[in-house]
C-alpha cells in the first residue's frame, strides 16, 4: 500500500487544526496549537520541496517547477489563514453552536468511561481504545525515527525516496546521494534517536510549562516519556545486544567498536528514563485513580506489550519479509 507524503501531511495537518478548533474552548490555547501546527507543516513541506528538487530534478533549478511549489504554499497557507480569521471573529458563536457543544460533551463522556470504566463493556472498550491508542503512537514514533534518518541524508547533501513501516512497527528509510564521510554516516545512524529525542524534548518542555495539570496532562507526559524517549534510547540499548540489523550495529561498525560499548553508554540513560516514567506513573495513580487500579495497571501492561513485542518478533521471524506500508516522500 502506498501513500503520497505531501498530500497526506497536508490533509492531516488541516484535520488536526480543525479538530483543535472544534474540541478546544480556550481561544489562546487553540490559536497557539494551530500556529504551531502551521509552522510544523511548512517545515515539512519545505523539506519535501528540497528533496524533490534533488531527487526528481537532479539539482537543476531550470527544470524544478518552483512556481508550482510556491503556489501550493501560498494557497495552503491562505486557506489556513482564512479559517483562523473566521474562527477568531466568530469564536463566541462557534462555542455556542449546538453541534460543537454536543461533540465536546460526547468527548468528555468517552473520556470519563475511558479513564474510569465501571461496567464490563466499558472496561473492554477502554482496553481496546488503549491498545489502539498505543499502536498509533508506536506507528508515529517509528515514522519520526525513520524521518530523522531521511533528514540526516538531506543535511548531508543527498535525498530520500520513501519510508516503509510494517505490521510490527519495524521501519526502514530509503535514501541516497550526498556525502558519505564518516561524520555523515555517524549522523545518519544517530538521526533516528536524535529525531525522537528532539521531538520528545520540545513536547516535554511545552507540557512542563502548562500550569493546569490534570489526567490528560499526566497521560501526555507519560506517553512522551514512553513512546519517544524509552523507545529511542531502548532501541539503541537492547538492539546493541542482539545480532540483528539495527542502528546500534551500524554505528558500532562505523566506529569499529564492540556493540556492547554502545550498550553500556546508553544503559544509564535507559534506566533513568524508566525510573522517571515509573515515578510519573505512580503519581498518576496516586493523584487521579487511587484506589481504582484498572486503568493504571492496564496502561503499564500496554507499555510492555508495545515496546517488547517488536523485539520478540524480530528474533522469531524476519520482520523485513512482512508487507510494508510505503510512504512516498
Amino acid at each position: 500500500m502506498e501513500i503520497d507524503w505531501l498530500i497526506t501531511i497536508s490533509l492531516l495537518f488541516m484535520g488536526l487544526i480543525i479538530g483543535t478548533m472544534i474540541l478546544n474552548d480556550k481561544k489562546k490555547k487553540a490559536l497557539l496549537i494551530t500556529i504551531s501546527l502551521v509552522i510544523l507543516h511548512n517545515c515539512c513541506a519545505i523539506l519535501s520541496s528540497i528533496n524533490a528538487y534533488r531527487r526528481d530534478y537532479n539539482y537543476d533549478i531550470n527544470l524544478f517547477p518552483l512556481l508550482n511549489y510556491l503556489l501550493y504554499f501560498i494557497l495552503y497557507n491562505a486557506s489556513l489563514l482564512f479559517i483562523i480569521i473566521i474562527y477568531i471573529l466568530n469564536f463566541k458563536r462557534f462555542n455556542e453552536n449546538q453541534i460543537i457543544r454536543k461533540a465536546r460533551n460526547s468527548l468528555r463522556k468517552i473520556s470519563s468511561n475511558f479513564f474510569n470504566p465501571e461496567t464490563t463493556l466499558q472496561k473492554v472498550l477502554s482496553i481496546v481504545l488503549l491498545l489502539c491508542f498505543f499502536y498509533i503512537l508506536g506507528f508515529l514514533t517509528t515514522l519520526v525515527h525513520e524521518f530523522g534518518h531521511c533528514i540526516a541524508r538531506v543535511l548531508c547533501g543527498g535525498y530520500y525516496e520513501k519510508i516503509e513501516i510494517n505490521l510490527f512497527l519495524g521501519g526502514r528509510a530509503y535514501s541516497t546521494g550526498g556525502s558519505y564521510t564518516t561524520q555523515c554516516r555517524i549522523l545518519s545512524s544517530l538521526a533516528g534517536l536524535l529525531a525522537e529525542g528532539i521531538v520528545g524534548s520540545v513536547l516535554f518542555v511545552i507540557l512542563i510549562s502548562i500550569k493546569k495539570r490534570n489526567k490528560f496532562w499526566t497521560l501526555s507526559v507519560l506517553n512522551i516519556l514512553t513512546t519517544l524517549f524509552i523507545h529511542g534510547v531502548g532501541y539503541f540499548t537492547i538492539y546493541s545486544l542482539l545480532d540483528t540489523n539495527s542502528d546500534a550495529q551500524t554505528l558500532s561498525n562505523i566506529l569499529n567498536i564492540n556493540p556492547i560499548t554502545i550498550f553500556w553508554i546508553t544503559l544509564p540513560f535507559f534506566i533513568g528514563i524508566i525510573c522517571y516514567s515509573l515515578i510519573i506513573l505512580w503519581k498518576f495513580y496516586k493523584n487521579f485513580f487511587k484506589p481504582q487500579i484498572f486503568f493504571p495497571t492496564f496502561y503499564f501492561i500496554c507499555i510492555l506489550i508495545l515496546y517488547w513485542y517488536e523485539i520478540f518478533f524480530s528474533l522469531v521471524i524476519d520482520p523485513y519479509n512482512l508487507p510494508f506500508l510505503t510512504i512516498l516522500l
